[in-house]
């Protein structure tokens, strides 16, 4: 008996992937309600599974989780498929079990109109995953900016795969001691971080790393941007290594996670008119 309810616990997920790939841009009304149920069901578990087999239909689990969401189901249902969802729009290669996304609050960015960043990280596997992000006198890497990249064609001089990355300007030190930044995602779940920036015309100021030119500007980072460009593509680019979790005094937890944080990439459109 518990062999054949193993097998069942199985099988929901694999039928429920099959049938995401075999769906069109508009989903059956019939999968739309087995999805709801099966995200609705009173063992956590087996709900937890369906849910977990969408995640696992990546983008294409994208059309079938808007439409279910659209149905107002309970709460179980709308909350197990709202996460869903919140992995799956994320247009980005997974690198050892983690996507990272990045979307901007607008498209559209002038002297005096802040841009806000949202970087998503994604653990799509069945393990805490421990990510090291930054060490205490500098902050997270997610939240100062030391992350953001700017795409550039690939014969750029001095850039790395095509990427401008940014710069940290001033730089201080306050504390007992420095920590490293170790975030723990939880298995298949996604944590957030946001990145205010302003859009800067003018010469950045002769500090430890001036600029002479338009500029991307955070409270100690910045990305230097080429004066004749109207649009730029904007990407998360950062490479992870558990072992340099170094510090005077320990973190919560133990950094175990090794790869490059990639996100997809987005377009902000530049005016150099300031909000009035």
């Amino acid at each position: 008996m518990i062999h054949d309810m193993s097998r069942r616990r199985l099988l929901v997920p694999l039928l429920l992937i099959a049938s995401l790939t075999a769906q069109t841009k508009v989903p059956d009304p019939g999968l739309i309600e087995r999805t709801i149920a099966r995200l609705s069901v009173a063992d956590a578990r087996t709900a937890d599974d369906a849910m977990i087999a969408l995640i696992r239909g990546d983008r294409a689990s994208v059309p079938l989780l808007r439409a279910v969401l659209a149905r107002k189901p309970g709460a179980a249902a709308t909350e197990r498929a709202q996460r869903a969802l919140r992995i799956c729009e994320i247009d980005a290669p997974i690198e050892n079990g983690v996507k990272t996304g990045l979307v901007a609050d607008h498209e559209k960015l002038r002297p005096g109109n802040p841009l806000q960043l949202t970087s998503t990280i994604c653990n799509v596997t069945d393990a805490p995953i421990a990510l090291f992000l930054g060490m205490s006198y500098s902050g997270n890497v997610l939240q100062n900016g030391l992350a953001l990249a700017q795409q550039v064609p690939l014969e750029t001089e001095g850039t790395r795969d095509g990427l401008v990355h940014a710069r940290l300007g001033n730089v201080g030190f306050c504390g007992t001691g420095a920590c490293p930044i170790v975030v723990v995602v939880k298995p298949w779940t996604a944590v957030e971080f946001v990145l205010p920036l302003e859009y800067r015309t003018e010469p950045k100021p002769q500090d430890h790393c001036p600029h002479d030119g338009p500029h991307l500007a955070a409270p100690w980072v910045f990305l230097p941007l080429a004066p004749e460009k109207r649009r730029v593509r904007l990407q998360l680019d950062h490479q992870v290594v558990a072992s340099s979790a170094q510090g005077m005094v320990e973190p919560e937890a133990k950094a175990n996670w090794n790869g490059r944080l990639r996100s997809n990439v987005i377009v902000i459109e530049l005016s150099d008119q300031p909000v009035r």
